[in-house]
């Protein structure tokens, strides 16, 4: 005769064996990858204010970034630079470049798109020239005076 605990047991096992049977491929979910390498240097007390970082997976991630606290204005803005790479469709390598500041984070790599660049950017033009405003209108004005000559 056998024990509750053995029929408790099977009872479990036909559970767990029928669900099995039902979970399709779909729904099994991928290891998370091992970490190969990995590098953190803490902020110290000769310099409070930064870090670095690194790591790499057995299935080809990288990244890697370094940073700092910064004082823009009045705020303390952490400064960041760094990188990432992974494996994509086909074996292909993808990289990024990246660094963030108070302006946002600004990645870099040939399969991103880019903005075209403005036909001369008017920050350079302002920049070298001084402010683009136009002069401004007079109002006086001789009343004789046409301000573009007739068609002929």
């Amino acid at each position: 005769m056998l024990r509750r605990n053995s029929v408790e047991f099977l009872l479990l096992l036909a559970a767990l064996s029928s669900a099995s049977a039902r979970i399709g491929d779909d729904d099994v979910q991928p290891a998370s990858p091992s970490i190969l390498r990995s590098v953190y240097s803490f902020p110290t007390a000769d310099d409070p204010h930064s870090f670095v970082y690194s790591f790499e997976t057995e299935n080809g991630i990288r990244q890697a970034a370094a940073g700092e606290m910064r004082k823009v204005g009045e705020a303390d803005v952490v400064v960041m630079r760094g990188s990432y790479e992974y494996v994509g469709e086909g074996g292909r390598t993808y990289t990024v470049e990246w660094y963030a500041d108070e302006t946002g984070f600004h990645p870099k790599a040939d399969h991103l798109p880019t903005a075209p660049a403005a036909d001369p950017p008017a920050v350079e033009v302002e920049a070298r020239f001084g402010p683009t405003t136009l002069p401004e209108e007079t109002d006086a004005k001789d009343e004789d005076e046409e301000p573009f000559p007739p068609p002929r």
